[in-house]
């Protein structure tokens, strides 16, 4: 409808969009999918069901059988009125009602095999959209995700991804029962009379008139029911997802009213798709009536002039009701389809979004690294956004700890991620082992390098898979171990099952320190010769931070660590400490340098270097 040239459209279609217009005039938070053309969206699908183009062949096989037996059915009908009823004779009964039976099983077997066979490819298409859209979604940056309301990302993988399914494997199928339907009965009454299957057929056309007048109008609305059925989802899990802040605050009732905001936007859409139907689906009975109200006259007229028998006049008009449900149906197909492809479009817009991060066509893999990490005058600017690193050149060490230190804002949150390769620098390059970490496969450089978030990611899985998830094979000594080493070992013994106890949905059945001390642990299990601790001991206490920190300092002696911290805990195990400071790096010095140079000789140097690294931090 709108940014259509209206001077393509004819009155009746500007009625229709008047009639349907104003209920999408209040606009969902989720922007809309670019248009794409139906022949486009089958293009782009059809490499999801050409493995199994076979079994396609062979469920279109029922599908275009059942409309013969189907036909045959009618026919024996008027045997049984002309040979049976009429002159009350029952000696072809017996044969009749075989041929009924026979006609019934046969349909049975071939209405199984449509069933089973179709059901087989709906059900693999659909997974295999779903797994092609999942592992796109995987592979987009953290940033890129954040970007998307995660309720509307779940709404295109289920129900949008179904909408396709409808487009591809089932509207085929329809397509070749309507087709064939529609051969058969229309040869069925030529054959049984000429002239009034001629003007049976003049009124076919109506049909497909009548759907198109609509098409456009059905597609509008078929994206904003889509997208509105996105935006409905993503408050909702926005809003589930905050609960405890929702709750504290008090707010449960402003965001009742934003959910019933939505969710009005979401059925006035829904209420116009049905206000459209209710117009069209009267029009199609209309014709339909009419042309059986036709047909009726004209066939008792040949039933009076001894034309017809009354047995050929009931198949006839039995043939010409069946008729128009095939017509009907493919001119239905029209509006499906562009129903359908308002989820296509959605998919597609996800699936043409570029993973920001990609991976070179002759990347190698770099096995196990040394761990020497290096930047060389790396800047990073986020899209249409000023510079947040600028100019760092710097050289990790194995068997350093350096400690990164800064001020909010400082760059350090970018410079993680660029360490973990989530985004790639605007200029200047990061090297493992003197190699440009754009030259090496994605899953080959993150095996070298563990990282512990500031917001621990735990899995609703049992502590000890939760530990294990950075390297499957860890075994469960090495798992007893690196929880031991992060201190957990004595809190998931008061676990109701111990090791086994699943720790639910972001292991909300842990404490903040809890959930700190299993990323550790799952860090230590992942034995990366580099690692990058991002605030670790943010959520513990100064006694459990003084532990896990020497812990650390121990167990990952020999690989390169890099640790973004404000905690003086943290920076008196670390060998130096390098400055951030409006994205650009003001200081690299050692901690017992940096310490000297303050105070000069001093009792306790590490207290002063400490000192000196919280000031750096201020």
């Amino acid at each position: 409808m709108a940014g259509r040239d209206r001077s393509t459209r004819g009155p009746f279609q500007r009625v229709l969009e008047r009639l349907v217009r104003a209920p999408l005039d209040a606009a969902s938070f989720i922007p809309a999918a670019p248009p794409v053309a139906i022949r486009t969206i089958v293009r782009r699908f059809w490499p999801f069901l050409r493995p199994y183009r076979r079994w396609v062949v062979v469920g279109l096989i029922p599908l275009a059988i059942l409309p013969l037996i189907e036909t045959f059915e009618i026919w024996l009908f008027q045997i049984v009125v002309d040979d049976v009823l009429t002159p009350a004779d029952l000696s072809l009964l017996p044969m009749l009602a075989a041929a009924f039976i026979g006609l019934v099983l046969a349909s049975a077997v071939l209405s199984y095999v449509d069933d089973v066979v179709g059901t087989y490819v709906s059900e693999r298409f659909t997974l295999g959209v779903r797994r092609s859209l999942y592992q796109h979604l995987l592979r987009q940056s953290p940033d890129a995700l954040d970007r998307r309301h995660l309720g509307d990302t779940l709404a295109r993988v289920s129900g949008d991804v179904a909408a396709v399914e409808g487009l591809m494997v089932s509207a085929p199928g329809e397509i070749v029962s309507a087709v064939v339907r529609a051969i058969l009965f229309s040869g069925a009454m030529f054959l049984i009379d000429p002239l009034l299957a001629v003007i049976s057929l003049v009124l076919a056309p109506l049909f497909w008139g009548a759907a198109r007048l609509f098409a456009s109008a059905a597609r509008d609305l078929a994206r904003e029911r889509r997208r509105r059925r996105g935006g409905v989802m993503a408050l909702a899990e926005e809003s589930l997802s905050h609960a405890p802040l929702i709750q504290a605050t008090g707010r449960e009732a402003d965001e009742l009213a934003r959910f019933d905001a939505e969710g009005e936007v979401a059925a006035d859409a829904e209420v116009a798709s049905a206000r459209l139907n209710s117009m069209l689906m009267p029009l199609v009975d209309f014709v339909e009536v009419i042309g059986a109200l036709v047909i009726t006259g004209l066939g008792t007229l040949a039933l009076a002039d001894g034309r017809l028998s009354l047995g050929e006049l009931l198949v006839f008009l039995t043939y010409l009701s069946q008729l128009y449900r095939p017509v009907r149906d493919l001119a239905e197909l029209t509006t499906a389809a562009f129903t359908a492809s308002g989820g296509a479009e959605r998919i597609l817009e996800v699936l043409d979004e570029e993973p920001s991060i990609a991976e070179r066509p002759d990347a190698v893999d770099p096995g196990r690294a040394h761990g020497l990490v290096r930047l060389e005058q790396v800047g990073y600017a986020y899209p249409g956004g000023e510079p947040v690193l600028s100019g760092i050149s710097v050289e990790f060490e194995p068997g350093s700890m350096t400690a990164v230190v800064g001020p909010s804002g400082a760059g350090k949150s970018t410079l993680v991620k660029l360490l973990l390769r989530f985004i790639d620098p605007s200029e200047g390059r990061v090297l493992l082992d003197g190699r440009d970490i754009r030259g090496l496969t994605l899953r080959g450089f993150r095996r070298n390098i563990a990282v512990q978030f500031q917001d621990p990611h735990i899995l609703d899985a049992s502590l000890v898979e939760n530990v294990r998830y950075a390297r499957p094979g860890a075994t469960d000594a090495e798992v007893r171990a690196a929880l031991e080493a992060a201190d957990a070992a004595g809190f998931s013994e008061t676990l109701g099952d111990g090791h086994a106890t699943r720790l639910a949905q972001h292991g909300r059945r842990l404490s903040g320190g809890q959930r700190a001390r299993v990323e550790i642990a799952r860090l230590l299990v992942q034995d990366a010769p580099v690692v990058v601790l991002d605030e670790p001991t943010a959520a513990l206490d100064a006694e459990t931070s003084r532990k896990v920190m020497r812990a650390l300092r121990v167990l990952l002696r020999g690989r390169t660590v890099i640790v973004i911290t404000h905690d003086p805990v943290a920076l008196e195990v670390a060998d130096r400490i390098m400055g951030l400071e409006s994205g650009r790096m003001v200081s690299v010095t050692s901690a017992l340098a940096a310490a000297s140079r303050e105070s000069g000789a001093s009792a306790d140097p590490a207290r002063d270097a400490v000192a000196h690294a919280a000031r750096s931090a201020a």
